[in-house]
């Protein structure tokens, strides 16, 4: 059975998992899913030929966590799916910090570009790209690539409402991925 959508990619904290207030998620035990989100991630892989998560890390640059204890977190998110039937195909980190010239970081196409050069059957133009702020709906404009705004409990609300009415191209605003999951069923 051919897939209806080439690739998701789903930002991770605010999208995936809940976000800490000032902190960052560095151990498993501090990983808390959204509700609902890892059922609605195996379904919403049941629509996309490949899975794949881009997150900015910069806690990593900034010495608050290990790289290890980020592969720590990635791992047991990875094991909380597989353990439902759910498959991610990859996981693309950018742990630079924002001030760093030339860095990966959301909005910069660098870790989609990534992740095609190792899944070339990727076609942005079939993808679709979930993320709760800016960087994340502007990096899937600059892949090409339709979005959906996971609106939630968002600081970014306003810029992102302004940069909309300003032509940013949002496919979908959506409450939770369950929701998502519901409009490309019927789509």
């Amino acid at each position: 059975m051919r897939k209806k959508y080439s690739a998701l990619f789903l930002d991770r904290d605010g999208v995936v998992n809940q976000r800490l207030p000032d902190a960052y998620v560095a151990d498993p035990a501090s990983f808390k899913w959204m509700p609902g989100n890892p059922e609605a991630i195996v379904k919403l892989g049941h629509l996309f030929q490949r899975l794949l998560i881009v997150t900015n890390q910069q806690g990593v640059g900034k010495g608050r966590m290990s790289q290890q204890q980020l592969d720590d977190v990635h791992d047991f998110m990875l094991q909380g799916l597989a353990g439902m039937g759910g498959k991610v195909d990859g996981i693309y980190s950018c742990t630079d910090l924002k001030t760093q010239p030339g860095n990966c970081r959301k909005p910069s196409p660098e870790m989609g570009l990534k992740a095609k050069a190792a899944f070339p059957d990727i076609d942005f133009g079939r993808s679709l790209m979930v993320g709760d702020s800016l960087s994340d709906l502007q990096f899937a404009q600059n892949l090409g690539m339709p979005c959906a705004w996971l609106k939630g409990k968002n600081e970014e609300a306003t810029a992102i409402k302004t940069a909309v009415q300003r032509g940013l191209p949002v496919a979908y605003e959506v409450e939770s991925l369950q929701e998502l999951y519901s409009i490309l069923l019927e789509a």
